[in-house]
């Protein structure tokens, strides 16, 4: 929890955050996790897996889904969530 307002605490969160995915590597832990690697965490995925093993997957992944319909943008395109703009949605649910 931090206010993306302020520079100084959005600066330290990013900082916080790799080094938990850094932290989690050196004590053999996934980044991954039971989820998949997922948009958020697309900047550590060389953390996880070396160059060679990610041409690999990019490989495969080109020969099944060559049009790039499946999930386009995800996983091997590096994005930092802490740089986009948030998005509330209220859910029809959802008490404010």
């Amino acid at each position: 929890m931090y206010r993306r307002a302020d520079k100084r605490e959005s600066l330290a969160a990013v900082r916080a955050v790799e080094q938990l995915m850094r932290g989690v590597k050196r004590l053999g832990g996934a980044i991954s996790g039971e989820h998949g690697i997922g948009l958020a965490k697309t900047p550590f995925l060389s953390l996880e897996h070396t160059k060679p093993a990610i041409r690999a997957m990019i490989a495969v992944k080109q020969a099944l889904d060559p049009n790039a319909i499946m999930n386009p943008g995800k996983i091997f395109t590096r994005f930092e969530v802490w740089k986009h703009k948030r998005i509330e949605i209220v859910l029809p649910w959802d008490h404010k």
